[in-house]
């Protein structure tokens, strides 16, 4: 997939030329959408709150450029040409949907009560970038779209109905809905996560993940991606780098061959792992047409149908190491990578290899492994080599026989002079208080903003930090248990932080 950067506000800028009549909402208030131009270029400034009661989707508003607040309360949006949302703005839509038919490129957020559809027409593309928030009921794509920030959908996400759906989630991108459903074209770097987990199998009534390449398409999660749900399906063209992790059950469907293909990643399957259309293991192609593992990886399942299948993955040699965490620690000069096995079988030795886009990475060195193990075994690895900005490491795990597995990505942030936030609460939070450690190269206010799923806004407060590191606590008893969005803004960055109450 071709990756599009440019930016888009450039284009609106230009807009006039082509006679295209502006309006600058730079006042907080209430307006009507008779006050705006018929194909024109609406521009809502920084720090503003614009208000609108009522809207008609059917209006001939061109673009939008969205430094501000937009606030729509009742009505469908539809938007024909671009969507711009700067990583200041936000555009919120209460009691109503919207239906984008252009270009988007959003840095801010964009909520909706309703539902979020991105639909053919053209050269419809979406851009999320690494700062963009896109909250709905539901959402659905059926074009191009790069995906650096987040999609949370209460309802279902889907990509497809369209030769020309192209999804690219990078290593940072997050979607996560009740259910998902994937039929196109879709690289994987990041995170998609079904639902919530499952007590009860049987009583589970979301988390479905769908997988299927709907004709030549291919769907691939490269290593470090990380794919959840509480049940799955796939169909052809699955390639799998990366981890999933599947609560309950997984079917592989009777559609065509080599529904998935493992290369070097890890499979977990809670209950059950079916082929449909295998009644025996009699024949080896049979399965190999379901389920290809000849590129290395690991599965782990908690019964298999047909049942002769688990010893059909034990012939095939799929790698059974298991990794009990990976992290890594700054030092002077230096990033000490620090991570520990459960049991090993036939581990001949870790790779290391690091990335500063998450995305291209090089081999900076290597560890012997122990071999076969049934206790802990610790293992280290110094990198003096250190670049600045984000750096992205990742283990490969090498068998005597040659087959290799990736392990999780994990991400070290060290830019000189930029901000960082490091949550000392854990990861999902258990309290009524958020701890912070942020690092700002100057004394300088910082707003800090809390948001939910719903775009409602729980905490929002200047506060003032101290050059080198500044601890600081946010109260989180009134928020409610879910997802929500931490983002600290200050004159020069924005950063977020994805954090889950329980």
């Amino acid at each position: 997939m071709k990756y599009r950067f440019f930016t888009l506000t450039l284009l609106l800028l230009l807009s006039s030329t082509y006679g295209y009549s502006q309006y600058i909402i730079s006042t907080s208030g209430t307006y009507n959408q008779s006050d705006l131009p018929n194909n024109g270029l609406v521009v809502v400034e920084e720090g503003v709150i614009a208000t609108f009661n009522s809207w008609n989707e059917y209006y001939p508003i061109v673009s939008f450029d969205i430094r501000g607040s937009l606030i729509i309360n009742g009505g469908t949006v539809r938007n024909n040409s671009t969507l711009t949302i700067a990583e200041s703005g936000e555009m919120n839509i209460n009691g109503g949907s919207l239906n984008l038919q252009g270009t988007v490129d959003i840095n801010g957020s964009v909520t909706s009560t309703g539902d979020i559809s991105l639909t053919t027409s053209g050269g419809t593309s979406l851009i999320l970038g690494n700062t963009g928030l896109v909250q709905a009921t539901n959402v659905t794509l059926s074009n191009e779209a790069d995906i650096y920030g987040e999609i949370n959908a209460s309802g279902d996400f889907s990509l497809g109905n369209s030769g020309a759906a192209d999804l690219f989630l990078a290593s940072d991108g997050i979607i996560q809905a009740a259910n998902i459903s994937i039929s196109q074209n879709a690289d994987i770097y990041g995170t998609l996560k079904a639902g919530s987990p499952c007590s009860d199998c049987d009583s589970c009534t979301d988390g479905m993940l769908f997988l299927s390449n709907s004709g030549s398409s291919n769907i691939h999660s490269y290593a470090g991606s990380y794919i959840e749900a509480n049940n799955a399906e796939f169909g052809e063209g699955v390639q799998l780098e990366g981890k999933i992790k599947i609560h309950c059950d997984l079917k592989i469907t009777n559609s065509g061959s080599a529904e998935l293909i493992l290369i070097g990643g890890e499979l977990e399957v809670g209950r059950e792992l079916k082929l449909e259309g295998v009644s025996d293991c009699s024949s080896d192609a049979a399965i190999s047409d379901k389920l290809d593992v000849s590129g290395g990886g690991s599965i782990k399942v908690g019964e298999t149908n047909p049942t002769c299948l688990e010893s059909w993955l034990d012939d095939k040699g799929v790698l059974p190491v298991e990794l009990i965490f990976f992290s890594a620690k700054k030092q002077t000069n230096s990033i000490l990578l620090i991570w520990a096995t459960a049991s090993e079988e036939n581990n001949d030795y870790f790779e290391i290899q690091r990335s500063t886009d998450g995305v291209n990475f090089e081999i900076i060195g290597s560890v012997e492994g122990y071999g076969n193990s049934q206790a802990r075994i610790d293992y280290e690895f110094t990198d003096f080599t250190v670049p600045n900005g984000n750096i992205y490491y990742r283990l490969k795990q090498v068998d005597y026989n040659g087959l290799f597995e990736y392990y999780p990505l994990i991400v070290r942030s060290d830019a000189a002079g930029d901000l960082s936030i490091l949550n000392l609460s854990g990861n999902p939070l258990t309290g009524n208080t958020l701890k912070l450690q942020v690092y700002s190269p100057i004394d300088q206010p910082i707003w800090f903003k809390l948001i939910g799923q719903n775009g409602v806004v729980y905490y929002l407060e200047e506060k003032k930090v101290f050059s080198g590191n500044t601890l600081l606590t946010i109260d989180i008893e009134h928020v409610n248990p879910a997802m929500i969005i931490l983002q600290a803004t200050t004159g020069q960055y924005s950063k977020l932080l994805k954090l889950i109450k329980q």
